[in-house]
């Protein structure tokens, strides 16, 4: 009897330097020695803003197919990595950029289906070869930013997101008990957490992917509320096969539970033993039919949507505003420098003129006019006097204000 073939595509996004890449490699590095697996590795390690623009494919990682003889499916795996939030500094264009590859790839599977496939409902699951089946969205340990609350927001209106906690063992045990309960805090109220600037503004709403109950149960780990934000260490250095981060004082086990949630994430995203696989599934689909409907009222215009769906959450990522304040600010410094400088050399000629004049008279009464009494002549006392106030009235001027309150950090 044939098998049918499953789809399921992770894109890892989020901060810099929170072990997103190494997290990749460590979810199938099990799976890449095994029998029958062929496994294509991504083209380079790090991933440029340039790279993932112009050709994402090379940064993905494939892998299969993953046989389930029982269940009688061939799972096809993706993994792709993607530059970190911050790589470049106008934030309007780094979401844009996620945003349209998003959407992008749920266009190619729009196109490879033939259009709208909505009536045939939950049976389409894991038949999508190219959506994104779950966003992993990387946070730092210890500090959360508001910038992220606001990439999360909008970026799961797209596709399924689960957020994770990377270098979760550079914080203690009570540190990190007390930032998931900021994270949960912030996550549930996201728009009191970042705040809005104007009542127009569409509120910041982060609709998590949440496995349920019932799958949390097969891992063995009770459903809460906090359950859903994963804490985990990754690394590149492996003991008997258990990826692990050595230290003076110790080792961490990325695979053990008291450790890590490493494990309990990589079942529910990849183990045939759970639903949670299925679950993801069904999420991704009901995105993707969304999608459709979005997609044809836009006329199946890509950059028309594109464009509608950034415009909803720009104003929250404010940095073409602050360039556009800042270039006015600098405009106005440089008139107001150049008529200090044109001051001060009218002020350097009147003092030279001054100076020969006195020199001209050098002998009086056997004695030079500038060393009489040892005080100087009052004309070059006053002139000096006020040589610099223009300037220091220039450097005395309050910096930031505005500009700074315009930048989301």
């Amino acid at each position: 009897m044939c098998s049918v073939e499953v789809h399921a595509s992770f894109l890892a996004a989020g901060d810099n330097g929170v072990g997103k890449t190494t997290f990749l490699h460590q979810l199938i590095n099990s799976y890449r020695q095994a029998p029958g697996i062929h496994y294509k590795a991504a083209a380079a390690d790090g991933c440029s803003m340039h790279q993932f623009v112009s050709d994402p494919e090379s940064l993905a990682i494939r892998l299969g197919p993953i046989r389930v003889p029982e269940e009688r499916l061939n799972i096809q795996l993706s993994l792709q990595d993607s530059p970190g939030v911050g790589d470049d500094i106008n934030y309007k264009s780094f979401l844009r950029m996620l945003v349209k590859h998003l959407l992008q790839q749920q266009e190619t599977d729009y196109k490879l289906l033939g259009g709208n496939i909505q009536h045939l409902g939950p049976a389409m699951a894991g038949t999508l070869k190219n959506s994104v089946t779950a966003l992993l969205y990387f946070l730092p340990p210890h500090k959360l930013k508001k910038l992220d609350i606001i990439m999360m927001a909008a970026l799961s209106q797209l596709v399924p997101l689960i957020p994770v906690v990377g270098k979760a063992d550079t914080m203690t045990q009570q540190e990190a008990l007390k930032y998931r309960d900021e994270l949960v805090a912030a996550l549930q109220d996201a728009d009191g957490f970042v705040g809005r600037g104007d009542s127009s503004m569409r509120p910041l709403e982060v609709n998590l992917f949440q496995f349920p109950d019932e799958d949390l149960l097969n891992v063995n780990v009770t459903p809460s509320s906090d359950k859903h934000i994963y804490f985990v260490i990754t690394s590149d250095t492996y003991q008997d096969g258990r990826p692990v981060r050595v230290y003076p004082y110790g080792v961490f086990d990325a695979a053990n539970r008291e450790h890590s949630d490493f494990i309990v994430l990589k079942r529910l995203l990849m183990s045939d033993q759970n639903n949670g696989f299925w679950s993801l599934q069904d999420s991704a689909l009901q995105y993707y039919y969304n999608f459709c409907t979005q997609y044809e009222a836009a006329g199946m215009a890509l950059d028309t949507l594109v464009d509608s769906i950034c415009a909803t959450w720009s104003p929250y990522l404010d940095y073409d505003e602050y360039l556009a304040l800042k270039g006015l600010k600098e405009a106005d410094q440089s008139k107001g420098l150049k008529g200090v400088f044109s001051g001060l050399s009218r002020k350097g000629s009147l003092k030279s003129q001054q100076k020969n004049q006195l020199t001209g008279r050098v002998s009086m009464g056997g004695h030079s006019v500038v060393s009489m009494g040892g005080h100087k002549p009052k004309a070059l006392s006053r002139a000096n006097s006020h040589g610099g106030g223009a300037l220091e009235a220039e450097s005395s001027l309050p910096h930031g204000g505005a500009l700074e309150d315009a930048v989301v950090y």
